[in-house]
């Protein structure tokens, strides 16, 4: 429980500010200057380095759990090192695994992207036009639902004008 308590107040927001905030406003301040070409390429390479963590941070995080390592504490001290000028963490591993593997494999790697990318497209389209289904479906459903509402509200009205009968005087 305190652990749970203590990832959600306090690492996890360190870690979006370390992992995402800094990073981010230092590449906006980056880009504004254009003769910074090293610290671009530095924030690059980080960018680069998070992304690969990001897609298999699940899988770390199932395999810390399972060994008992705490987690979240490991999470903030990577994004940390990822970025500390005196670790180059994010230019060690992009230089180290990331280059060599990509730069290997970028011929196959741009083929899966292409059919991830036209294969996104044409669910994407069958998607959309289902959605414009199902929208055009609930717009008549919500049409025929006002129009019944309307006369019930209509019958009511007209009941509620109607005077009442007068009641006979034996049944006093």
């Amino acid at each position: 429980m305190i652990c749970a308590i203590l990832n959600t107040l306090i690492l996890n927001p360190m870690f979006l500010a370390i992992g995402f905030v800094l990073p981010a406003f230092e590449t906006f301040k980056a880009l504004q200057v254009s003769d910074n070409k090293s610290r671009r390429m530095s924030l690059l390479m980080y960018w680069a380095v998070f992304a690969l963590f990001f897609v298999f941070e699940d899988y770390v995080e199932r395999l810390c759990c399972m060994l008992g390592i705490f987690y979240f504490v490991l999470k903030v001290l990577f994004v940390v090192w990822l970025q500390a000028p005196q670790f180059n963490g994010a230019e060690v591993i992009f230089e180290k695994i990331m280059k060599p593997y990509m730069g290997a494999h970028e011929d196959w790697v741009d083929a899966k992207l292409e059919v991830a990318k036209e294969m996104s497209l044409v669910v994407g389209e069958k998607v959309g036009a289902k959605t414009v289904v199902v929208a055009s479906m609930a717009r008549e459903a919500m049409t025929t639902i006002s129009s019944k509402v309307s006369a019930l509200q209509e019958m009511q009205k007209d009941k509620s004008e109607e005077k009442p009968a007068p009641k006979d005087k034996k049944e006093e």
